[in-house]
């Protein structure tokens, strides 16, 4: 039984929520109320091919249920734009899934150490948003049909940026502490000077007013940090006393989300720059807790009146970056 045990908790993770359970076995094998609840009252045992459907169906991985415990294997579930048949609207409808999840549940809380800008924070930026799905297409998945496309100001899709808005409205609504790295905001001006030495725009004009928008994304970001509190570009915040962020004082190799519900917890990972891993893996869960809490021993909190010195000279250095980033394009 404890298979079945393990993978009610896996779905009710997949759903967000253990309320959306029994709908969802309901409707995937087509049996009535009571048959459903004597599998989730562990009366009557899953078939393998009532587990098989289901897995499938809700992308569980059936490994995971049948794996003898070992501390040293740990099952990931990835997202990955290299692959053919997943895009952009893909790609950030799962995101959004993710934090319409998590946004709902109690004692809902985000943990993010960035080594470089998580995507969610350019959503308050159009142009900056597309150009940073540009820069991938054009130099990370090698989009062939965009391969030599110079970058030129345009409305971003409808499509993708209703994702994109929706997202930040999520992600805003969830308190969460978030650890950044004196290079965090500095990755993007490279990027976008590295793009114009490479002939990528259609105008220097254009590079420039990218980099006007970073240090559009710089000021509300040190916005952010002042009130304590995330916040829609134009707007009040949508929650009180909501962020709490950290001014490491070294460096944090990659990015790491960790998400903490009363109902489940799990962890994402980026790799390969922009796709991600995400596991419920309780050992590994423990242990990112565990070296997030190093980082932030390691860190200053720069919200509020809290190290108001040191988050005037962390906004400042970024600052300066965009400066001597336009002086090279100018």
């Amino acid at each position: 039984m404890e298979i079945q045990e393990k993978f009610l908790t896996e779905l009710a993770h997949k759903l967000g929520s253990k309320r959306k359970v029994a709908k969802a076995i309901m409707d995937t094998l087509e049996i009535s109320q009571d048959s459903c609840y004597r599998r989730t009252r562990g009366e009557t045992q899953f078939s393998i091919e009532e587990l098989q459907k289901l897995c499938l169906k809700y992308h569980i991985s059936f490994d995971t249920l049948i794996a003898a415990p070992d501390k040293n294997q740990i099952f990931f579930t990835k997202r990955d734009l290299t692959d053919l048949d997943y895009n952009f609207t893909k790609y950030l409808e799962d995101i959004l899934v993710e934090f319409q999840k998590i946004q709902v549940l109690s004692g809902a809380k985000l943990t993010i150490a960035s080594q470089d800008l998580p995507i969610f924070k350019l959503f308050n930026f159009p142009q900056l948003t597309r150009f940073k799905f540009y820069f991938w297409s054009q130099h990370i998945v090698h989009k062939k049909d965009k391969i030599g496309d110079k970058f030129k100001f345009e409305k971003l899709n409808t499509e993708l940026w209703n994702l994109a808005n929706n997202i930040h409205i999520a992600y805003a609504k969830i308190p969460s502490d978030e650890i950044l790295n004196p290079d965090t905001l500095k990755g993007l001006t490279r990027e976008i000077v590295a793009h114009y030495k490479n002939d990528g725009f259609d105008s220097k004009e254009t590079a420039l007013k990218l980099l006007h928008s970073v240090r559009k994304l710089t000021d509300h970001m040190e916005e952010e940090c002042i009130e304590g509190a995330k916040k829609i570009i134009g707007h009040e915040a949508l929650g009180k006393d909501n962020y709490r962020c950290y001014l490491n004082r070294s460096y944090i190799p990659d990015n790491t989300v960790l998400v903490e519900t009363n109902e489940y917890n799990s962890v994402f990972l980026t790799h390969n720059v922009m796709n991600f891993l995400s596991t419920n893996n309780s050992k590994y869960i423990e242990d990112t807790r565990l070296t997030i809490t190093g980082f932030k021993r390691n860190s200053d909190l720069i919200t509020n009146e809290k190290n108001a010195k040191i988050r005037e000279a962390f906004f400042k250095s970024i600052r300066n970056h965009i400066a001597i980033a336009e002086g090279q394009i100018n």
